[in-house]
């Protein structure tokens, strides 16, 4: 197997298919964060929290929704950080109407609370409009240094009916926390090419620009908690078809962040939040330096309702063995532990057991404890150091090792194929063509995530029929909350190569097969000669976006992903999840680890004979 870095594996996850380039336009700089000496310790907001959650609601439908030119040009992060600064110091005289006022008058005049213009209404028979046009979330993100292909653009029209796009109604109302009744037009009155009226902007000076933006700052907790809730009430694809009462939990992440005291409280807490949206594409990155890791020198799988080893390497060798199952991390049981890490990850409620349990192998950088189960029944204490490398790559099957060979015959004449890792070979793909068209049994093994192009091209060899790609959903979300947005529908097709027999296929799935391969998977399930065999799928597509905060990954901020648009099962219902299903399910044994079986393969070949 690869050695390959913890960092490395995690990104593994997220490389996709069909991410384009467009022109964007990008949020505006951060300013260059700056450290302080000491954190802010945890605070009482109890009394504050309609304060808090009525600005934080406010906030993001004025930055994403409301078009005027102040609004689209400031620094919001530090609008946040002023806004939750200044909230939490205003004296008890002060409504928070009037809070609101001051800080929003000058960069949304057309905002109204409570009945009353906050700045100047807008002309009645203007020459033109702008209003923002969201295709999906992009916002000058780039995934491994390529734009998303998501676009979110003002566009300026002389009228409704120049652009489906145009928002209807014209104005969004909405009653926050507090109880106040704000609305604001969608689309603003534009003349020559500016919208009006006008205000001043969000002017800051120095001092003001020098707030600490580290995250030991109250401050910078309730407004990345504050921007992380907003992009996925506005923008999650799969928002409308889950019930994720995610409104109710803007009091509570808020309240949480108040309690923390560093960047790594702040994560978790935002993992928690994150964590019912069951998007396996959410993932969390922060500065490599203070978030390394080493690694224990063995691994565990959920089998059988218990964390089994299936691989051990370094130290770990002549001391556990695979099959052997572990009890205890640090004297803890690993039920207690997994049911902690089971509320940080993002993903369906019956995957969410087998990857926390994968993740009780990252530890910290102390000798651990672990006590373990031999395969005699024999109760044991073993301590490990850990180790510097990760020996366990995300295309392996995350039970059992795969064959070595890529492409081989096996003993009883049935082809075999392991697409997925097909590209890191030297097996060429004018060989691989061949070799398909003369085959009439083939098990392919599409457990892991395929890179190469030729990959989708090759699957024309193994289906007799025109295959159809799932439909592919971009949200052009015109209204705040997701309301009524516009999908934009794409997708594509295989078509059959020629062959010189007909070809039964068995196509081994499971708990790594995600995002593309999820599409790999759904294209198989309709290609009438193949057959499914092994675990669900992971149920994680859509070209991934994301976003950073307070300087990103690498200026000790954060940046966090998710899937921008919404992929369906072949029959429309829902994928998020759930994955896509295998036609003969197989549920690994302990026995099978200790023995060595790929049980998956095993009843692939069962299949085909």
């Amino acid at each position: 197997m690869r050695n390959i870095s913890p960092l490395v594996t995690a990104a593994v996850l997220f490389l996709l298919i069909g991410c384009g380039s467009s022109s964007q336009t990008p949020i505006s700089e951060p300013i260059e964060p700056i450290p302080i000496q000491s954190a802010t310790p945890p605070k009482d907001i109890s009394n504050k929290m309609d304060h808090f959650t009525s600005f934080a609601e406010l906030y993001n439908l004025i930055r994403y929704y409301y078009p005027g030119d102040e609004a689209a040009s400031i620094d919001w992060e530090a609008f946040a950080l002023l806004g939750f600064r200044r909230i939490d110091n205003a004296s008890s005289s002060e409504t928070i109407e009037e809070l609101l006022i001051e800080l929003f008058k000058s960069i949304a005049p057309s905002l109204i609370i409570n009945g009353q213009v906050i700045g100047t209404e807008q002309p009645a028979t203007p020459s033109a409009y702008t209003f923002w046009h969201h295709y999906g979330f992009g916002f000058g993100y780039r995934w491994n240094g390529n734009l998303t292909g998501y676009q979110n653009e003002r566009v300026q029209t002389h009228s409704a009916t120049d652009s489906k796009y145009f928002p209807s109604p014209i104005y969004h109302r909405q009653r926050l926390a507090s109880g106040l009744e704000i609305s604001f037009p969608l689309a603003i009155a534009t003349e020559n090419n500016n919208t009006v009226p006008s205000a001043v902007g969000f002017m800051v000076d120095e001092s003001q620009q020098r707030l600490n933006r580290n995250f030991n700052d109250l401050y910078v907790r309730l407004s990345s908690a504050a921007i992380t809730w907003g992009v996925f009430q506005h923008f999650f694809p799969y928002k409308n078809e889950m019930n994720l009462q995610w409104e109710s939990r803007l009091p509570n992440i808020l309240a949480e962040s108040a309690t923390a005291t560093n960047i790594e409280d702040q994560i978790k807490l935002l993992k928690k939040l994150t964590a019912h949206l069951e998007d396996a594409h959410v993932f969390y990155f922060y500065d490599p330096a203070s978030s390394a890791k080493g690694v224990s020198p063995f691994v565990v799988d959920w089998i059988e309702n218990q964390a089994v080893v299936t691989d051990v390497w370094g130290n770990a060798i002549g001391k556990i063995s695979r099959g052997y199952v572990l009890t205890h991390i640090g004297g803890e049981t690993v039920e207690s532990l997994l049911a902690k890490q089971e509320l940080l990850i993002s993903m369906g409620a019956d995957k969410r057991r087998a990857s926390a349990v994968y993740d009780l192998t990252l530890i910290e950088t102390a000798t651990k404890s672990y006590q373990f189960i031999d395969n005699l029944g024999v109760p044991f204490e073993v301590s490990f150091a850990p180790d510097n490398h990760y020996d366990r790559h995300f295309n392996d099957s995350l039970v059992i090792e795969k064959p070595a060979a890529i492409l081989s015959e096996l003993d009883n004449g049935i082809l075999y194929f392991n697409l997925v890792d097909w590209q890191e070979s030297d097996v060429s793909l004018v060989e691989v063509q061949s070799t398909l068209v003369n085959a009439d049994k083939i098990i392919i093994d599409w457990r892991g995530y395929p890179i190469a192009n030729e990959v989708w091209d090759l699957i024309g060899y193994l289906c007799e029929t025109q295959v159809d790609s799932p439909p592919f959903i971009t949200k052009n979300a015109q209204q705040p909350n997701m309301n009524e947005a516009i999908n934009s529908i794409s997708g594509w097709s295989i078509y059959p190569q020629p062959r010189n027999t007909p070809t039964s296929v068995a196509v081994i799935i499971g708990r790594n097969t995600q995002s593309a391969a999820d599409t790999g998977a759904a294209l198989f399930e309709s290609c009438p000669n193949a057959t499914l065999i092994g675990e669900s799928t992971t149920g994680a597509n859509g070209n991934i976006t994301g976003f950073d905060l307070f300087g990103g990954q690498n200026k000790s901020g954060l940046q966090i992903t998710f899937s921008g648009l919404q992929v369906l099962q072949n029959d429309n219902s829902r994928l998020i999840g759930i994955g896509v299903k295998p036609d003969i399910p197989v549920t690994f044994t302990r026995q099978g680890i200790i023995d060595q079986v790929d049980q998956s393969l095993q009843k692939a070949v069962e299949f085909l004979e």
